[in-house]
């Protein structure tokens, strides 16, 4: 049986044994599942461990009761409300709370806690909005018209060139569309637009285009999020932070900076490179350079502005004196604030790991 397994797994090794213990607990039907709601940490604290009990309760109730199954047909669907009903009940001696803004204050207040001052004031200046879901803007349309016009071209699908990339019809009405080319002669194919190869890998990543042979096709999902474009934000907002851990912490560190202020030439950079290092971020043992945190700065950037989140000015010179007459400025767009806000909620309210989460 189910206990037989667990101990022969023990017995190969505490990983393997671990692992199916953890299977067969999930199998049984009382242990609280992940759901659209909440996504259970390895690492929690007080209030995410009697979150979990909780849910646990409600569901052996229900397999008491014989009103869930565990094995039958839906029944993980099943175990999935009766969890989220769970974590949305009041809590009966904290009036005014659920489990989930229980366990939504407790790992925004383990964010705050960090061994940089500078970091930690820059996490108080946001942390009140980050308690409740993010509203979305009243106009979602500067975030999500790229990817919308990327992916209703893959409806049909799109068939690429010989050398894999966009015909150059779509480039070309690529960057008419959103402004992506500002020089006399028109790009030659997609490799001269880097917004084009961006919003390409980002659909690729989210699961919304795949491709057989030569052809871009959107997906079933894609289809449902075109006629979404509010569920597309809250999709796009996550991808603000890029694909490792490192990017999503200068994207942390670039969101909090701008939404206080704008700001000026390199005073990104100049202000995350001391930060990172208090982080502990390290290149073969060695603080990160200047060039490095300049290059993610801006690869951040780059795609906040393919996006419409964030919008930079360059700086205007002189062509006498040849000297700096305004500085380089960058900024978030009115819906860049609120989706730089969704993001960094999504990493504040994140499940926590052993390393660091």
């Amino acid at each position: 049986d189910a206990t037989v397994e667990v101990l022969d797994a023990w017995e190969r090794g505490p990983k393997e044994g671990h692992a199916r213990a953890l299977k067969a607990r999930q199998a049984s039907g009382v242990a609280a599942p992940d759901t659209e709601l909440l996504t259970w940490g390895s690492v929690f604290g007080g209030a995410e461990s009697e979150a979990m009990g909780a849910s646990g309760e409600m569901l052996e109730a229900a397999v008491v009761a014989g009103e869930l199954v565990p094995g039958g047909r839906g029944w993980k669907a099943q175990a999935s409300e009766i969890a989220e009903r769970t974590l949305e009940s009041p809590v009966d001696t904290l009036p005014g709370q659920s489990w989930l803004t229980l366990v939504t204050t407790e790992r925004v207040e383990s964010w705050l806690r960090t061994p940089d001052p500078t970091v930690q004031r820059l996490r108080q200046g946001v942390v009140n909005r980050l308690l409740a879901p993010v509203e979305p803007p009243a106009d979602v349309g500067p975030v999500v018209e790229p990817l919308r016009w990327l992916l209703s071209a893959a409806v049909d699908g799109i068939t690429l060139t010989q050398s894999g990339y966009l015909a150059r019809a779509l480039v070309l009405e690529g960057v008419e569309r959103f402004g992506w080319w500002e020089w006399d002669k028109p790009p030659r194919s997609e490799a001269d637009v880097f917004q084009l190869e961006m919003l390409r890998d980002a659909a690729r990543a989210l699961g919304l285009v795949r491709r057989r042979g030569r052809t871009i096709s959107a997906t079933a999902r894609a289809g449902a999020l075109i006629d979404d474009p509010v569920g597309l934000w809250r999709l796009l907002a996550g991808t603000l932070g890029g694909d490792d851990e490192f990017d999503r912490v200068v994207a942390e560190l670039v969101a909090m900076s701008l939404l206080e202020r704008p700001a000026q030439d390199d005073s990104l950079a100049l202000r995350a490179r001391p930060l990172l290092d208090a982080l502990g971020w390290r290149v073969d043992g060695e603080p990160l350079g200047h060039r490095q945190v300049v290059w993610a700065v801006w690869e951040r950037i780059h795609w906040w502005q393919t996006i419409g989140v964030a919008e930079h000015r360059r700086a205007r010179w002189d062509r006498d004196t040849h000297r700096q007459v305004e500085p380089a400025t960058t900024s978030l767009t009115p819906a860049g604030e609120a989706t730089a806000l969704a993001y960094l909620r999504s990493r504040a309210t994140r499940p926590r790991t052993p390393y660091g989460g």
